[in-house]
């Protein structure tokens, strides 16, 4: 019985600590300001076809609703290979999302209130390291130099709600235990790695990238602009 009670305090100590580890990650991104390197990659299959996924880009927040992100993915899907250039902006009121791809160029037109709400929140870096908090059940975590690392298992509620996660069962989360950042979340199962984001070189922003007028987005001319509310796929 003691071993018993002891075990569950233990557990409770380890349980606190994550706790504390993810809010410190949620405060980094929520402080207001930032800029940083990213790339990733990402594995799926959708309708019975395999897609890999690989990027590079930046992210400049501003705050909340002032977001400049960039990035160059190359796409794999079986016998077809795209390049898409992205640039998400947020400039206060409005999402702009524009895509290049296959030499042509769209944009996509929205409220930031209705990105938010949608399965493209994860240009939201906020939201989505606000989100780890209730994406799995967390079971360890140690330090290993300048980074703390946190393993747990990924709820099956929320893989099922998310096409890109739907084969995911683990989560990692590696992180520099002052600054946060670089931080490495990835998605794994027993086989193989379904996707991974990694955020690095934090830089302070610039005096052009403290200024709102950075943020301002202005679609090319002649280019078809679309409304986020009419493209349900989106959503």
């Amino acid at each position: 019985m003691l071993m018993l009670i002891l075990s569950l305090f233990v557990i409770s100590d380890v349980n606190q600590d994550i706790e504390a580890v993810l809010k410190k990650v949620e405060n980094r991104f929520a402080e207001g300001s930032m800029s940083a390197d990213m790339e990733g990659a990402m594995e799926m299959n959708q309708m019975g076809m395999a897609m890999k996924m690989s990027y590079t880009g930046q992210v400049i927040r501003l705050d909340d609703t002032h977001m400049r992100t960039t990035m160059n993915m190359d796409m794999d899907m079986g016998q077809q290979k795209m390049q898409n250039n992205m640039l998400i902006v947020w400039d206060g009121t409005t999402s702009w999302i524009e895509n290049q791809m296959m030499g042509q160029t769209m944009v996509i037109k929205g409220t930031i209130e209705e990105i938010k709400g949608s399965n493209q929140s994860r240009f939201d870096m906020g939201k989505m390291v606000e989100s780890l908090k209730e994406m799995a059940d967390w079971e360890s975590m140690k330090e290993e130099g300048d980074m703390v690392i946190l393993k747990g298992k990924v709820k099956a509620e929320k893989s099922s709600e998310n096409p890109m996660l739907a084969q995911a069962t683990d989560i990692t989360v590696s992180l520099h235990k002052n600054d946060v950042l670089p931080m490495t979340v990835e998605y794994t199962n027993a086989e193989k790695s379904i996707m991974k984001v990694v955020m690095k070189n934090p830089k302070p922003l610039t005096d052009e990238q403290k200024s709102e007028a950075f943020y301002q987005y202005t679609p090319p001319e002649g280019v078809m602009v679309m409304d986020f509310k009419d493209m349900p796929q989106m959503q």
